[in-house]
């Protein structure tokens, strides 16, 4: 079953999958969206999941960057691009490095020039649809987003302690890459490749490293449209439950679940199974046919409805 990623050029998270896809030698297929809701008819496959990449395997719809890259290693065997394979400290230097660190990069990022070139590309009312969704989600979030101050010191404060990390190491997560090196280099990838900044002057290490990197990220083998995403999904079926799974006594209600952190939209659904890792939501449309929506539990709410 062909692997679909739903994402749009600019997108850093989207970035960050598109590596992984290149390190593990996988095929897949583009199918681009905007860069701001409203995405309709892909909200038909993810049920209001608003963030983006999404990917999808047929009728299996997986969200958020860390569940889709613990699917890449489950399909092409890289169990270093899983997350969860990740000790206690490892784990909370990745959520430093895709919050604290991811924030500062965009901000470095962001320029007039961006802003000019994002128009002349996308033309100027997409520019605003874009700018006004960006303000929504940072009032909305419930985590810092920095400010020009805090992040001239984040980035300063994580590039050193990067550069240490590489000056013993070939990658961040050792001698190969892992899932931390994939979760940094998205975030320079904005600044240096979307925002056009030299962050490397000073930075041998990084530089190389980065180097390293960008040498993963993959092209599509085919392009698509969401309409032809939404006919291979319902033309499909999900992928069978695993028995450990379906033993919650939460299975079987109408539940909603929703990012913790920001963009915050409810994902609703019947829920069908739970494991250690992930919630998976059942859902059914007219255009999909049943389609199951994977969701991780870390950084996500769960409220059960009537």
């Amino acid at each position: 079953m062909a692997i679909i990623l739903h994402h749009y050029p600019y997108s850093p998270f989207a970035e960050k999958i598109r590596a992984m896809l290149g390190y593990s030698q996988l095929d897949w297929c583009s199918c681009l969206t905007d860069e701001a809701p409203p995405r309709d008819k892909l909200m038909l496959l993810s049920g209001g999941y608003n963030r983006i990449p999404i990917l999808q395997i047929g009728a299996d719809i997986f969200c958020d960057s860390n569940l889709i890259a613990e699917e890449l290693s489950s399909v092409s065997g890289n169990q270093q691009l899983s997350s969860f394979q990740l000790d206690d400290d490892q784990k909370v230097r990745q959520r430093t490095y895709e919050t604290k660190l991811f924030f500062a990069c965009i901000n470095k990022g962001f320029s007039l020039k961006l802003l000019a070139r994002l128009a002349k590309e996308n033309g100027v009312f997409n520019l605003l649809r874009f700018l006004k969704d960006r303000v929504q989600m940072g009032k909305t979030a419930s985590i810092s987003m920095g400010s020009p101050k805090s992040s001239a010191k984040n980035l300063a404060k994580y590039s050193e302690e990067l550069e240490t990390i590489l000056a013993d190491h070939l990658f961040i997560g050792g001698e190969q890459p892992n899932i931390l090196d994939f979760s940094v280099y998205h975030c320079f990838w904005f600044a240096q490749y979307v925002g056009r900044q030299s962050i490397f002057k000073e930075r041998s290490g990084l530089a190389v490293w980065y180097g390293k990197m960008s040498k993963f990220s993959s092209r599509a083998r085919i392009d698509q449209t969401i309409d032809e995403s939404l006919q291979v999904a319902k033309n499909a079926q999900p992928r069978e439950l695993s028995s450990e799974w379906i033993t919650d006594e939460r299975i079987g209600k109408l539940v909603s679940i929703s990012p913790s952190d920001y963009r915050k939209d409810p994902i609703l659904g019947k829920l069908v199974a739970v494991s250690q890792k992930r919630y998976i939501l059942e859902r059914e449309t007219t255009e999909t046919g049943r389609v199951n929506v994977h969701i991780p539990i870390q950084h996500y709410t769960l409220e059960m409805h009537a």
